[in-house]
Order: structure tokens, then sequence, then C-alpha cells
């Protein structure tokens, strides 16, 4: 019955802003046209930052309707972005990539000359996209530097993005997507509102398991593949932007959310700083403990050392039950004892394992 009050509220205030805002609500319309997706998307960020607002500031009925209106509003930019680039099914190019990042301030600049958007509208449309840790963008904003607004749109929007079929993966279930994201608390993510919209999750699952596709308790996780992970800056970008780190060596573990995707891997070394029971050239075996686009954590037989050199070929799943191997060259950045027998290693994946840069 909450949620049921919680929702006719917001319908009030979306039939006000349309009778009272048309020029600024015709924005959904617009990319509706642009790209269906991102408009849907807008829309659920709406909702979702409504419930979680309602949530952490109950009875602050002007912020209630502000962030409303900043998550509608939030990803206005796009309309800018070409909707093949939005909806590609391939990792985006260097240049892609720094298109899309464009967006955020696209649409605040497109909101701030309109001259009507509340200053949290303006705030959630241009910094939803930063992060804890100053990895964002557009302005690299750390810790509580990033408005609240923004730190609420970034946990409902990145929720959005997961449970949403796309074209290149298939909607993850809410606890599933819950627990991805989860990895990004502290870096990512308000722990805080991470934590609330949880709760609206859980609570609105519980009240009516029908109104969303849900994994029961007793059935096991879906095992992930590299599909399922979490959009993320592509190599070639990042090492661009690391390049101009003169002498940088930080270890960016977190630079990326990295999920628990547990799969076989055969390992072959084209480096070795130290001697090995296998020479270079010859396979052996290894298991990932978790995994991202830009790097893995893998259980070894042996302790590695930072700088090996590897190969590496991850056996994956697809979700109509095809496998397929993913290889990769890779270079060893950290090594930890795990029990008397195992170690984990720590890889950066690299494009060319001849490049200076993985050191």
């Amino acid at each position: 019955e909450e949620s049921v009050e919680h929702v006719s509220s917001m319908a009030g205030r979306f039939a006000r802003w349309a009778l009272e805002d048309e020029a600024k609500f015709s924005y959904l319309l617009d990319m509706s046209k642009h790209d269906f997706y991102t408009a849907t998307h807008m829309l659920n960020v709406g909702v979702g930052c409504g419930l979680l607002a309602a949530r952490v500031r109950p009875g602050e009925e002007q912020f209630l309707a502000d962030v409303v209106q900043g998550g509608l509003l939030h990803d206005v930019g796009k309309r800018a972005i070409d909707p093949e680039i939005l909806n590609k099914e391939k990792d985006l190019s260097p240049q892609e990539w720094r298109q899309l990042q464009q967006h955020p301030v696209a649409g605040f600049e497109q909101l701030r000359e309109a001259g009507n958007a509340s200053r949290i509208a303006l705030q959630m449309t241009r910094w939803h996209h930063e992060r804890l840790d100053g990895k964002g963008y557009p302005d690299a904003l750390p810790g509580q530097k990033i408005p609240f607004s923004a730190r609420l749109c970034a946990v409902v929007d990145a929720y959005d993005a997961l449970t949403s079929g796309r074209p290149y993966r298939q909607a993850i279930a809410p606890l599933d997507a819950l627990a991805m994201l989860q990895e990004g608390v502290g870096t990512q993510f308000d722990p805080d509102l991470f934590a609330a919209w949880r709760e609206v999750v859980e609570g609105l699952i519980e009240a009516d398991p029908q109104r969303t596709f849900h994994r029961p308790a007793d059935e096991p996780a879906p095992q992930l593949t590299l599909d399922d992970i979490f959009p993320e800056v592509p190599l070639d970008a990042r090492r661009e932007e690391e390049a101009g780190q003169q002498g940088s060596q930080q270890n960016d573990r977190r630079a990326h959310v990295r999920l628990p995707v547990q799969v076989p891997v055969v390992a072959t070394f084209l480096h070795q700083c130290k001697p090995y029971p296998v020479p270079v050239g010859k396979p052996w075996e290894a298991q990932t403990l978790d995994c991202s686009q830009g790097g893995a954590c893998l259980l070894t037989p042996w302790p590695l050392a930072r700088g090996d050199v590897l190969e590496v070929q991850l056996r994956v799943t697809s979700k109509d039950g095809r496998e397929r191997v993913v290889r990769r060259y890779a270079v060893v950045r950290n090594v930890h004892q795990r029990g008397d027998d195992a170690w984990t290693a720590g890889v950066r994946f690299v494009e060319n394992p001849q490049d200076p840069y993985r050191l």
C-alpha cells in the first residue's frame, strides 16, 4: 500500500508537470523518437529516484519532486549521441566512448539554457556518472563533492541499466543485479544510498513477487559471463588516460566494477620473471575468482610474479548455452597466498604484450 501511495503521488506530479511545463516534459517524447530504450530508461530512473528519495528523505515534497524530475531528464543529453553508438553490441571504440561521455554535459547545458530546470535536476543530469573514488565523468568529482542527488541517481541509473534488456545482453534479475552492484559500493556508489535502494527493491519483491522476475532462493545464481559485466571504459581509452600520468603504477583493481565470475582458464606464459614448473609456451590451468573488462583475479597453483606476461583463455557460456573462448593478454600486477597450496594473481588485460605500459 505504501508503494502504491508513492506511485500515485508521483503520477500526480507527472500530470502536473506535463500540463505546467510542456516544453520540458516533451524531452521524453523527443528521446523516444531518438532512442526508445533511453526514453524508457529515463522513465524508470525517474520513478526509481522517487522511490529512493521517499525512503531517505521522507516528507520532503519539494526534494522528491525535483529528484523525480532529475531522474526523468538525466539522460536527455543522449539525444546528441548516434543511436548506433547507444545500442552497439560490441565494445565501443575510444572515440565512441569519448563521444558517449559527453552526454552529461550536453544535457546539463541544454537544460541550463532552457532556464527552468531545478538545481537538483541540473546536478543529477551532469554528475550521475561520477564515482566516489573520483574516477567518474565528466568532472572526476570525488566523494562528498558529488551532490547527494547525483549520488542517488547513480545507484538507480546503474540498477536499471542492468535489469533492462539490451541488444548486447539479456536483462539481469533484480537480486543478481544488486549483488553485482555491491562490488562497486564505496568506490562507485554511496554505501548508505545503495543500502536504502536494496531495501526498496527487496521490499517491492517481498510485497509482490510477480512484479518482477525473481530467482527463487533455492535456485543457484546464474554463472555470469564477460557479457554480463557492467559497461566500462574501453581498454584503449583507459590506456590513453593513464599514459598521461607519468610514472604511474597505481593498482586500479577497483577502477572497474569486478564481478564474481568463476570460469576455467587455460594460461600460457609469454614472459616469466622467475622459473616455474612449466616453461614459456606450455599451457597450464587456472580459474578466475572475479573478472572485469580490464582484468581478473586468477586462482593459480603457484605464486606468480609481478610482471609475468600471460595469454589467458577464458571459457564462458553464453545465455543460449553456446560455449566460447575469450582470449586476452594479461600482465600480473599483484600476488597473494590463498591457503597452503593456492595463490591468487591480480592481472590486467593489455592488447600488446610487448607494450611497456604493462609494467
